[in-house]
């Protein structure tokens, strides 16, 4: 900057660095904050390969299970792959898993299994832990995955 101004040049101004925020795809989604120290972030990374053999990575914002009904974590698999009807609360699909809440022992006439499936008519905000113990994914990428996994893929979930 000396030499600038001993050759009568302007000295530019310092420009603080700004941020960047980064904006959310899903629907009514705001910046997520963390609110206290630790907070759990519910993040995914998805892994699949392009047909000329490029790695191709996903990071995906989850809804995981609520404090009083926790994700159960552990290493389980895809018991089946189910298209749900449009409308249908969590569709359009969900991967049911052989993982079993710790807390409920039936959901709604069924076994209170874990599954993998979509935020449709179900809500949430992503990135947040508000679901009864199953991770709610962007139906897009629900879609995504339905069409890749089939019965019997291990499924590992980690805090």
């Amino acid at each position: 900057m000396r030499i600038w101004r001993e050759e009568g040049l302007r000295v530019p101004a310092r420009k603080r660095k700004r941020r960047r925020l980064g904006q959310s795809t899903a629907a009514g989604a705001g910046r997520l904050r963390a609110t206290h120290p630790g907070h759990l972030w519910a993040l995914d990374f998805q892994h699949d390969a392009t047909t000329d053999g490029r790695e191709l990575k996903f990071l995906n914002t989850a809804v995981v299970g609520a404090p009083s009904t926790p994700t159960p974590q552990g290493r389980f698999f895809v018991e089946e792959s189910v298209r749900m009807p449009a409308g249908t609360p969590g569709g359009p699909f969900a991967l049911a898993l052989s993982a079993r809440s710790n807390v409920l022992q039936e959901f709604e006439g069924g076994p209170g299994q874990i599954a993998l499936h979509g935020l449709a008519n179900l809500g949430g905000r992503p990135g947040t832990a508000a679901s009864r113990g199953c991770v709610r994914l962007a139906n897009s990428n629900i879609r995504w995955m339905a069409g890749r996994i089939t019965p019997g893929v291990p499924t590992t979930i980690t805090r």
